[in-house]
């Protein structure tokens, strides 16, 4: 799985705002969102491939009860699938940041949604490539629902005016 970083810090918002966790930010996403706060794990994705037992031993030494799969999308990476059961044989917390456009079966707490908006689109001048598979792919309502009905979850949407 190709991860951007894993690091220690404190979740900065929804339901578990304050809790010390750690973050695995998965690197590659299938949007291309103009206002990404994180563009080396979308539109640049950067990082090492890491094997689910690498990403679990990572964790491990960080020592947190609370574990935030980001990215990007971690939801691209069939190997979410074991890790978050590895987590799980842990003991963790699991919370799964998405935009709810891809499903996966996988162990989770807690799913975090944020479901990408008609505003969310780059444009023809940002990302010529982008702009048509962008607003194609952005809204799955199926995938929603079926994330909704199966986890416990909260739901984010950006505001960027």
């Amino acid at each position: 799985m190709k991860v951007a970083e894993i690091y220690r810090s404190v979740q900065g918002e929804g339901f578990l705002s304050g809790q010390e966790s750690v973050f695995v930010r998965a690197s590659g996403c299938n949007l291309r969102c103009w206002y990404c706060d994180t563009p080396y794990a979308s539109w640049t994705p950067e990082g090492e491939d890491l094997s689910v037992e690498e990403i679990l031993a990572r964790v491990d030494e960080l020592g947190s009860t609370h574990v935030v799969l980001t990215g990007g999308e971690p939801m691209l990476f069939a190997e979410l699938i074991p890790l978050s059961a590895g987590l799980r044989e842990q003991g963790r917390h699991i919370t799964i940041e998405t935009a709810a456009t891809l499903y996966l079966p996988v162990d989770c707490d807690l799913m975090s949604l944020s479901p990408k908006l008609a505003n969310s689109n780059p444009g023809p001048q940002q990302a010529p490539g982008w702009t048509a598979r962008h607003e194609r792919t952005r809204h799955v309502p199926a995938v929603v629902r079926r994330l909704v009905g199966e986890y416990a979850y909260q739901v984010k949407f950006v505001s960027t005016r």
